[in-house]
């Protein structure tokens, strides 16, 4: 219609948010208010969790209580309950990062609340999630034994990925017994999706682990044998 066509979005005046990369502002007009965590931890029990979620989102000690507050807009009230509730739909489970901070928060939506502005076409939206807080993936490589700093003050599932040059019948590498690995295949050990594979596929029985590797806080020294290349990445993660 013609109001669509002169509709002028007026300037975001929050700080930028990104929901799992896509900027609130630009894909659903919602400008950010405030973005607060409300406490030190939560308990732990959160209801039912999705069985097919990673287990990475629910480490007990370090999940917070995070609330945000938009103003989500629209050239119509119905443009706006579409964007809300589009902005709802991206925020389930997603990680949020506000521009500027070195910090961001997978996050769980836990509810939200709408109230309706008395502004044209204007929402307030109150969002809560249950959120960790960690720094972005490091990644980093090592030929042989080696020494992998975490900046985190909490330990954290890491990803370890065998570059094999040759097959192997078998190799030990941070303390875990990988079975026939092939020349040129990936073999990896996944702490934080929880999960063993090789180019993808299921290799979980070809290994002796009985839990996934964990990066602790500070030095980490990696026992890989001689002239095996390994890839290892994690989230240093806070408390």
């Amino acid at each position: 219609g013609l109001k669509q066509k002169h509709y002028r979005r007026p300037p975001r005046v929050g700080e930028r948010c990104l929901v799992d990369g896509v900027e609130t502002y630009a894909a659903f007009d919602a400008d950010l208010i405030d973005f607060r965590i409300l406490a030190r931890s939560v308990d732990a029990h959160y209801g039912e969790v999705p069985p097919e979620e990673p287990a990475y989102y629910y480490t007990q000690m370090s999940a917070k209580p995070l609330e945000t507050e938009f103003y989500v807009g629209g050239a119509s009230d119905d443009e706006a309950q579409i964007n809300l509730s589009r902005l709802v739909e991206a925020s389930k489970h997603c990680v949020l990062r506000k521009e500027g901070s070195d910090f961001e928060y997978p996050a769980i939506l836990t509810g939200y609340e709408m109230e309706h502005t008395g502004v044209e076409h204007y929402l307030l939206v109150t969002m809560n999630f249950t959120a960790r807080l960690r720094k972005p993936l490091v990644d980093c490589e090592l030929t042989g034994s080696g020494t992998v700093y975490n900046e985190g003050n909490l330990a954290s599932g890491y990803r370890l990925t065998v570059h094999p040059k040759q097959d192997m019948a078998s190799v030990t590498v941070a303390g875990m017994t990988l079975k026939n690995l092939h020349a040129g295949k990936d073999f990896t050990v996944d702490g934080i999706e929880y999960r063993v594979t090789e180019e993808g596929v299921n290799r979980f029985a070809d290994t002796d682990i009985t839990a996934f590797p964990q990066m602790l806080p500070g030095e980490n020294y990696i026992e890989i044998p001689e002239g095996v290349k390994v890839t290892i990445a994690f989230y240093p993660a806070y408390l």
